[in-house]
This record gives structure tokens, sequence and C-alpha cells, in this order.
């Protein structure tokens, strides 16, 4: 008998270069109120690429960024917001309160793991929606903010301790050292 554990590694951003991305849509951009369908941002990245990411075997993200501004009447009004990858492999949905002006999503180790080595290169779309009806508010800015490394070359790895024996007992631990 005996318990094993494994844990993931990585050095964080290493050596990530930031892909420039371009929103497609002009701003401001209506979001329209209480329609399931929302309104979608699209994010591209610049062309040409830059040398350092073009030359990557295989471009992956490490960590990400949306910022949002908005301009709402009702700054308590609930935006349910999701940010798709290319070819929406992978989609992360929020659910937030206007509060205010500026909106930034991306900033804990929960989003951040799960667009890790998601290909960064194609269309990235925002879809945000108002579920309450009456008062429309509007994006006047959007931001989305990728950092990249050549996932051959990233610095991860999977690492197992050795087995941890449980004694003779049941539930018993192993005798410490002296």
């Amino acid at each position: 008998q005996g318990a094993r554990l494994a844990f993931f590694f990585s050095d964080g951003e290493g050596d990530a270069v930031t892909l420039p991305m371009t929103m497609s849509n002009p701003v401001p951009v209506e979001i329209p109120d209480n329609r399931y369908q929302g309104v979608d941002l699209s994010f591209n990245p610049v062309e040409p690429l830059p040398e350092s990411i073009a030359t990557m075997k295989s471009p992956g993200v490490v960590s990400w960024q949306l910022e949002l501004k908005l301009n709402h009447a009702r700054p308590r009004d609930a935006v349910q917001m999701r940010l798709g990858s290319p070819n929406n492999d992978r989609s992360f949905q929020f659910r937030t309160r206007t509060m205010g002006t500026e909106r930034v999503f991306g900033n804990n180790n929960r989003h951040q793991i799960f667009y890790y080595g998601t290909n960064p290169l194609g269309t990235w779309n925002v879809n945000l929606v108002d579920w309450n009806p009456t008062v429309v508010g509007e994006v006047t800015e959007a931001t989305l903010t990728l950092k990249v490394t050549d996932m051959e070359e990233a610095r991860v790895s999977l690492r197992t301790p050795p087995r941890i024996p449980l004694g003779e007992g049941e539930g018993e631990a192993p005798e410490a050292p002296e």
C-alpha cells in the first residue's frame, strides 16, 4: 500500500513574448439588452507575425488578459462574457456586474491555466450578453493581451515523488527518522 501525488510545474511566463492583437470591431460597440445572442468582439494577431512568434514550432498561450471599458447607465447591471479561443477549442464564461467602467479578466491562476498551451493563432471571440432589459450599455474599448511561448521548448514537467509507505497497521504512519 502507498500513496502517490503528481505535481504540475511551470516556470510561468519564462521566455514568453507578447502577441499583438487587433480588435476588428469599431468602437463603441452596443451591448443589446435581453438578447441571448449578445454581441461578438473579434481579436486577431497582427500581420505579419513578429519573427519571435513566426519561428515558433508550436506556439502556445502561457498567460492572457482581457480588459474591457464599458459605458452603462445602470452600474450594477449583470453582463455575461465568454472568451473563445480560435476554432472555439476552449471557451470560458464569466458573469460580472458592470460596476464602473473598467473590467479586467484573466488575473487569477484558474483563468490562466484554462488556456495554457492553446494555439493563439487565429480569431479569438468575446461574446457579451446583457440579460436585463431597458438600459443598453456599450463597450468603448477592449484589449486582449496574450503571452506566448514555444510549447516544444517550454519548461513544464510532471513530477511524481517517491512512494510513501503507510506502515504495518491500517492507518499507521511510518516511523519518523531520528
